[in-house]
């Protein structure tokens, strides 16, 4: 991970290729500086079967540690408005999980925040002040907006296009930015 410094310059923040040889993926930084990076997991552009991927928490100085393990592919996360509340993505399992960060950084009462509908595979996530979260689902084409318990109150299918990353507009909540893909 890199550091960009004022006049344009990087050095590097956080080093974690001797912890992790697959890719990491979706990065959430909380008020207090500290980072929450996933892992794929596994090689999937080489094919390989599914692994679980973990979650890395990396602190403002740059040290890297593990923060939670378990995932199918964690592939989007987001930290709920006005709250200490964590809410990461499984890509091959249709959840949410959600953790509250502690003062220290540490991931605790790990619990499915949402479940999501069958065959749901999520890839990038935004939150709405109301703290709703807007899930992409790449393969079903889809966008979901979700309330914690699971209750899914606004659905825009994108037919013929993956549903890869959405984002709610800081100034205007609702405005909605989708990328997609074909």
């Amino acid at each position: 991970m890199l550091r960009v410094h004022p006049d344009g310059t990087s050095s590097v923040h956080a080093d974690f290729a001797s912890l992790e040889e697959y890719p990491t993926n979706e990065l959430s930084i909380d008020e207090t500086g500290k980072g929450f990076l996933g892992t794929f997991g596994y090689d999937i552009y080489a094919g390989a079967p599914l692994k679980q991927g973990v979650v890395y928490r990396i602190d403002p100085e740059g040290q890297v540690t593990l923060a939670a393990d378990g995932f199918d592919f964690p592939n989007g996360s987001v930290i709920l408005p006005g709250t200490r509340t964590l809410v990461i993505a499984h890509s091959f399992r249709p959840e949410l999980t959600a953790f509250d960060i502690e003062s220290d950084g540490t991931l605790a009462h790990r619990r499915t925040w949402a479940m999501l509908p069958d065959g749901t595979t999520a890839d990038g996530l935004a939150v709405d002040p109301a703290g709703r979260v807007w899930v992409s689902s790449v393969l079903t084409s889809e966008f979901l907006r979700v309330s914690e318990g699971g209750d899914i109150d606004y659905h825009l299918m994108t037919p013929g296009r993956l549903a890869v990353d959405c984002v709610v507009d800081g100034r205007d909540e609702d405005v909605l930015y989708l990328s997609t893909s074909n």
